[in-house]
This record gives C-alpha cells, sequence and structure tokens, in this order.
C-alpha cells in the first residue's frame, strides 16, 4: 500500500497585455514550467491545473517525490503616469 502525501501549491493568476488585446495567465510559482493561459481567468486556470494534474500523475508513475511547497509574497508595481 502507497502513502500519498497531499500538497498544496499557490497558483497566482494575473492579466497581461498582448499588443492590444489582454491575455490571462495563471501559474504555480512552486513548479516552474506548469502554467497556463486563456481569454478568461478560469480558462487560464483550468489549463494550468490540466497541466499540474499531468505532471503529478507522471512524477507518481516514475516514483519522484512531490516538489515542495513555499510561501511567497506578491508585490505589484505600477508605472507612475506622467501628469501633463
Amino acid at each position: 500500500m502507497t502513502n500519498k502525501v497531499q500538497k498544496e501549491y499557490s497558483i497566482y493568476v494575473y492579466q497581461f497585455q498582448v499588443g492590444e488585446t489582454f491575455q490571462w495567465i495563471a501559474e504555480f510559482p512552486d513548479i516552474p514550467g506548469i502554467h497556463g493561459t486563456g481569454n478568461t481567468s478560469l480558462a487560464a486556470f483550468r489549463n494550468a491545473y490540466d497541466q499540474l494534474q499531468f505532471h503529478m500523475k507522471a512524477l507518481e508513475q516514475n516514483n519522484f517525490d512531490k516538489p515542495d511547497s513555499f510561501d511567497y509574497a506578491i508585490v505589484r508595481i505600477d508605472k507612475k503616469k506622467k501628469r501633463k
């Protein structure tokens, strides 16, 4: 019988501009390369979650440990608008 360890991972969902349109990205900072994009925040989240599930299944099938999770702080820095 195998003991499965449940771990919690932070996910960040944010919007970014591509040309004149905006896209959403969702990423798991504890697991580099696991992210998703979409036209909505929900679509980005679902894409990232699907990638996470695929990645975790591959780790389990190959007897690798799941990555540790870490606490992060997010700082948002906006450019100051120039006043006329």
